[in-house]
Parts: C-alpha cells; sequence; structure tokens
C-alpha cells in the first residue's frame, strides 16, 4: 500500500525501525494526541467528535493493555490495572463525564514520561496523529 502523505511515511518508517519500548512511547503519544483533540472538540461542542476521538484513544489503551505479559511480574500487573482505569475514565468521558479526559491524560503523560526515561528519549511535545 503506497503511502502518499510524507508525515504518515514519516511515522510508519519511525514505527518500524523502533525498538520495544519505543513502540510504547509511540502508543502513548498517540492517546495522548487523541485526548487532547476529544478536549478541543469538547471545547468546542462537538460531541461526536469528542466520543470519536477518545474511541481511538481507547483503542490505543486496549493495545497496550493486550501486550502486557501479566507473568512478568508486578510492573506489568500494575499496568494492567492503570490501563483499566484510563479505559474506565476513557468511557465515562464518552458519557459526559467532565473531568475523564484529563483524568486520562495526566497518567498517561506520567506513563510516557516514565517510559521515555527508560527508552532513552527525551519526554517532550507529542506530535498530532491523523
Amino acid at each position: 500500500m503506497a503511502v502518499t502523505n510524507p508525515y504518515q511515511h514519516y511515522r510508519q518508517t519511525q514505527v518500524s525501525t523502533s525498538n520495544g519500548l519505543t513502540l510504547v512511547v509511540l502508543l502513548y503519544d498517540g492517546a495522548i494526541t487523541f485526548i487532547r483533540k476529544a478536549k478541543d472538540a469538547k471545547a468546542n461542542g462537538q460531541t461526536e467528535e469528542m466520543k470519536r476521538f477518545a474511541a481511538r484513544a481507547q483503542d490505543i489503551v486496549f493495545e497496550l493493555w493486550a501486550t502486557l505479559d501479566l507473568d512478568a511480574g508486578e510492573v506489568a500487573g500494575n499496568l494492567y490495572r492503570l490501563y483499566e482505569y484510563i479505559s474506565d475514565r476513557l468511557s465515562a468521558a464518552m458519557r459526559g463525564d467532565d473531568e475523564a479526559l484529563e483524568d486520562s491524560m495526566l497518567i498517561l503523560n506520567g506513563l510516557r514520561e516514565a517510559w521515555s526515561g527508560i527508552s532513552g528519549q527525551t519526554p517532550g511535545g507529542v506530535k498530532d496523529i491523523e
């Protein structure tokens, strides 16, 4: 499949050449970006658009959740509970909970910063994903 958007091509190349830790950071980036877009849509009264972006963030959280090796120890169990909580908060956002998007973003930002430090990346701004 040909990619015509240079940004999409860059992201595909970045994903295909990244190690596992970097991929986790990229997933956090994506979820955070979609939550930001959901917050913007909500602020503009675009409820359906907010739900769409919150659902996309939730899909990423589901992917992170699905890749956990629960036999790997306490950290995996803690991440499992965090991902479950974030998913629940994103569902609450789609039902109209005003604080749920911010709650989810705060946790994901903290996780992103931690994983970024582990992978040797500098925590910083998150680029938008289309």
